[in-house]
């Protein structure tokens, strides 16, 4: 089922908060030694919205629900995978209620249970009593895999430094100015509501993944050719995911000589990003957004 996105919605309030919450968690990561403080200046969503279709419909994966931290009122969250032995015997949905059980005209709890009769007064028999069920969740657990193919022309600004700490620490730096000036993703994510716990997890599912929770991975129908005893080997997840990053740079002071889309160092911002992408957000690392109480 496609789904229509309203991409104009998103304006400069969203983009300065998103910056704020980039600019902490860039605060917190650890970066080498030759670079200095990284800072998002500026974030433009573009004009171009992704094409989303919804996929799948199913219950909340238990994974999502083994972290019971206590979290204030919103929050971004990084969640990374626990070892994969451990983790992956966690797949299975979460048992009890799920958003299958609010369904108009479907009830999930146990139809009313007979007493039996009372041993001391066969004569007369007791009348049937009934168990009272849990009062239903008003807030089901709910997750939803859509696949999004995004041709974007989002603007995103950073800047930072490139430090010499040759013949002492910092004895020289040069301030470096990145724009990622668009990018094309290709993926399937998975959005879960904890209804419960008013949170919402967010991963991208690896559809070569044997182990992961992809739902509909694909299948090559094209036979292997015997000619070739080695299958070609697929690229990382990382540059699947985002197969064309488009970076614009400049190096050293704008008053003075400036370097322009200096190729090494693009590609090593690519390398970067798309690392990033996959280590944060690839299943099994996940976010979590802490909602607040309504």
């Amino acid at each position: 089922m496609s789904i229509d996105l309203d991409w104009c919605k998103l304006d400069s309030s969203i983009s300065s908060k998103l910056v704020s919450i980039l600019n902490r968690q860039l605060a917190s990561t650890t970066r080498p030694s030759f670079i200095g403080p990284v800072e998002v200046t500026s974030l433009e969503f573009g004009s171009t919205s992704p094409d989303v279709e919804l996929v799948d419909l199913a219950d909340i994966y238990r994974d999502f629900m083994e972290d019971d931290e206590e979290e204030e009122d919103f929050e971004w969250v990084s969640r990374r995978g626990a070892h994969l032995s451990e983790l992956y015997a966690l797949h299975a949905p979460i048992p009890g209620p799920s958003m299958v059980d609010f369904r108009p005209g479907f009830s999930a709890w146990p139809a009313p249970v007979p007493r039996p009769p009372s041993r001391e007064n066969t004569s007369f028999p007791s009348q049937a009593t009934t168990i009272a069920p849990d009062p239903p969740n008003n807030h089901p657990n709910l997750q939803l895999h859509f696949n999004i193919s995004w041709h974007s022309d989002l603007r995103i600004t950073l800047t930072t430094s490139l430090l010499i700490n040759y013949p002492s620490p910092m004895f020289m730096s040069l301030p470096i100015k990145l724009s990622v000036t668009g990018l094309i993703f290709t993926g399937q994510v998975a959005v879960a509501y904890e209804g419960e716990g008013r949170r919402v997890h967010l991963c991208i599912l690896d559809e070569m993944d044997p182990y992961g929770p992809y739902p509909h991975p694909k299948r090559d129908s094209t036979p292997p050719d015997l000619d070739d005893p080695r299958p070609a080997k697929p690229p990382p997840v990382g540059q699947r995911l985002l197969p064309s990053i488009f970076i614009e740079s400049e190096i050293g002071q704008a008053d003075k000589h400036v370097l322009k889309n200096v190729t090494r160092v693009e590609q090593f911002i690519q390398d970067v990003i798309r690392k990033t992408v996959e280590e944060e957000l690839v299943f099994p690392n996940f976010h979590t957004l802490i909602m607040g109480d309504p």
